[in-house]
């Protein structure tokens, strides 16, 4: 049900799952998954949103590139008009930045500001 066609699914059997697995940590994803979802990330509605960064934020990319290709697929959301969007994405971001070189960073911080 993660690959699900349909965003709305994809979120709520994340959504489910974070649930279910809440005592254990909550769901882990792969590299394979953490980058289908990133590739969808602009099909998600705000509620799915959300959830899937609530997942994402729990792997940390392997590499620049995946960070990279994150930061670029949630680049938009940053520009949301909707608060609660707009707080996610700059969460996961901000916590992604860490990872990143400072000259990344520092755009990251302008890019939210």
């Amino acid at each position: 049900m993660i690959k699900d066609p349909e965003p709305q699914v994809i979120g709520s059997s994340l959504y489910a799952l974070e649930e279910i697995l809440q005592s254990e940590g909550g769901v882990i994803i792969n590299r394979r998954i953490f980058l289908y979802l990133i590739s969808r990330i602009s099909d998600f509605q705000d509620w799915n949103f959300a959830v899937v960064c609530i997942v994402l934020k729990k792997r940390v990319p392997e590499s620049e590139e995946e960070l990279l290709y994150f930061l670029n697929a949630v680049d938009e959301r940053l520009l949301h008009s909707n608060p609660a969007i707009f707080v996610t994405a700059a969460d996961i971001a901000l916590c992604y930045a860490n990872h990143l070189e400072k000259k990344f960073s520092v755009d990251i911080l302008k890019q939210i500001s």
